[in-house]
């Protein structure tokens, strides 16, 4: 678990690393999309953690190379998402994406969950794929009024 605040700068830094490649082939600007975690810094991070959502990092060689977070749902009682889920850019393609996911899924079968949901962007096929091989299902596609993306929200039941 992410606490101190060496270890948040250094998540901020690797999320914002990592959403930064998406931002740039999607053409996403601060200007455009601030909420979009490429634009992420330690303060908004702190923000962001004080509001009941868990994060986690990946540790290889005591360097943080990944992050997940977790977040219980206000609505479902047994439903929980998975956000900002990063690997810095040098470690993508080694399995840490798929370790995160099952590290997340796990966590969230231990806290009582039996539904995992995650929103990206609709238009990231090649994102969207990795979660459908990660066992997730698209439930539905919107558009958010601040974003200028469509939001694709997929699930996944854990097995209890």
């Amino acid at each position: 678990m992410v606490h101190s605040v060496a270890e948040i700068e250094q998540c901020a830094k690797l999320i914002a690393s990592s959403f930064e490649t998406v931002a740039q082939d999607f053409g996403l600007t601060r200007e455009d999309a601030p909420t979009n975690p490429a634009f992420l810094t330690p303060s908004k991070l702190t923000v962001y953690l004080n509001k009941r959502v868990i994060l986690y990092g990946l540790l290889l060689d005591e360097e943080i190379v990944g992050c997940v977070a977790i977040e219980k749902s206000k609505r479902e009682t047994r439903s929980f998402y998975i956000e900002r889920l990063s690997v810095a850019p040098i470690y993508r393609h080694k399995g840490y994406g798929r370790k995160l996911i099952d590290f997340a899924v796990d966590a969230i079968r231990r806290m009582g969950g039996n539904e995992v949901s995650i929103g990206i962007m609709n238009k990231n096929k090649v994102l969207k794929d990795w979660y459908i091989r990660q066992g997730f299902i698209e439930k539905e596609c919107k558009q958010i009024a601040h974003l200028p993306f469509e939001v694709c929200y997929m699930v996944k039941r854990i097995q209890e």
